[in-house]
């Protein structure tokens, strides 16, 4: 890879990032990683329309001054160990703005990011220790301002997403595409340690702080999407940006929110940013994938949620012990014989879908809510209809044969 230092420490503005994307080579890096001893890493995402329903598409990962670009399209980066790395609660995980990154590797993935110092996060704090009115900043201005780097394809790629909304698909990665997505992670290590510098709190009190952005991928969890929703129902959301006239709502829906009256705009510029609101639905603009929102009038509904505490993924459920030991049971029925013959013979696409239910053994979902007991007949319930399926499979497979004798 292309990094060299500067004289003062930094790393230059032209990383290449090495391309991992076979299963054995995700086992070498992420154990050499964790080899390493490595306390710190930096990540971000790529992907189409990068969100909760969106396509996550790439996983960029920097340790010191090594890049590494995991492909999710070319292999199973996650099942490989990629997986255990970002959720292994003694490194700690660097991002910039890690809402929707968080959110698309939790609900098509599975990974529940642990230990995140969000960049974007301890600028606001910045801002609020100089008594600023907080707002979300780009990686480019906190790069610009603190090191006198920057992404030099940010722009042209945030151009490119739009008239081209699939371009993280491309593969084989364009030296283009390796160098936007490497500049997005190289310098975010060194990026923390002068916002540290600079706010004079502990990296502790940032990472609490942080939670917000982690919070954000579990609002609106019982909407199905998007399209799903209806005028006048009620959703909640966290303020992105904030003007005299306007704010612009995130919704963990693929769809963004804005607000125009200026009452409750008003309203929301008195709220500490990233705090989750309840908002109603006034218009659906579906062109533009917007909706316009306003703050409910009652009272009752105006009150301001933490997260959805009865929806079936609910925070208590999400613990990373718990979710570490359903993994471990999944990943031991992953292991078997009988799960390889399905793997063969079901396409992956497949596999989870309702279609499918009643005719594939669907793998139990580590987020739901449930009792130790009730998750643990799930699973027994699995591998019974994994075994099932083999030996189903294998008469039939059996019963073919013989036809050819």
């Amino acid at each position: 890879m292309s990094v060299s230092a500067h004289s003062a420490g930094l790393v230059t503005a032209s990383p290449r990032g090495v391309v991992v994307n076979t299963e054995q080579s995700v086992r070498e890096v992420v154990a050499n990683i964790q080899r390493s001893g490595a306390a710190v890493i930096a990540v971000d995402c790529e992907g189409e329309k990068l969100s909760r329903f969106g396509r996550l598409c790439l996983v960029q990962v920097a340790v010191n001054d090594e890049v590494y670009l995991f492909d999710p399209l070319s292999c199973d980066v996650f099942e490989a160990g990629l997986r255990q790395l970002l959720m292994q609660e003694d490194i700690l995980k660097v991002i910039h703005d890690c809402r929707e990154d968080s959110a698309a590797l939790f609900w098509q993935y599975g990974v529940k990011l642990t230990r995140v110092f969000d960049t974007q996060v301890a600028y606001r704090m910045r801002l609020q220790a100089d008594q600023v009115m907080p707002f979300n900043v780009g990686l480019n201005t906190l790069l610009d301002s603190y090191l006198g780097e920057r992404n030099n394809l940010k722009d042209q790629f945030r151009k490119m997403m739009k008239t081209h909304p699939s371009i993280w698909t491309v593969r084989p990665l364009t030296d283009d595409m390796n160098l936007y997505a490497s500049s997005d992670v190289i310098f975010l290590t060194q990026l923390k340690d002068h916002l540290l510098a600079d706010l004079n709190v502990t990296e502790e009190a940032v990472i609490k702080a942080s939670q917000t952005s982690l919070d954000y991928g579990f609002i609106n969890e019982l909407v199905r999407g998007a399209e799903s929703v209806k005028i006048s129902q009620h959703v909640q959301g966290v303020v992105r940006h904030l003007t005299d006239h306007c704010a612009y709502i995130g919704m963990n829906l693929g769809w963004d929110g804005v607000v125009t009256n200026q009452k409750d705009v008003n309203k929301l510029s008195s709220l500490p940013m990233g705090q989750v609101v309840s908002f109603r639905v006034s218009e659906i603009k579906s062109e533009w994938k917007r909706f316009t929102l306003e703050l409910p009038k009652s009272k009752t509904e105006n009150a301001t949620p933490s997260l959805n505490r009865d929806s079936p993924v609910s925070r208590d459920e999400m613990n990373p012990h718990r979710l570490g030991q359903r993994q471990k049971q999944i990943d031991l029925g992953k292991q078997t014989e009988e799960y390889k013959r399905y793997q063969s013979l079901v396409e992956r696409d497949k596999r989870d879908s309702k279609e499918c239910w009643g005719k594939h053994p669907v793998t139990p979902d580590i987020r739901q809510s449930c009792s130790k007991r009730a998750w643990e007949g799930q699973v027994r319930k699995w591998r019974r209809l994994l075994h099932a399926y083999y030996d189903a499979t294998s008469v039939h497979v059996m019963s073919s044969s013989s036809d050819h004798l």
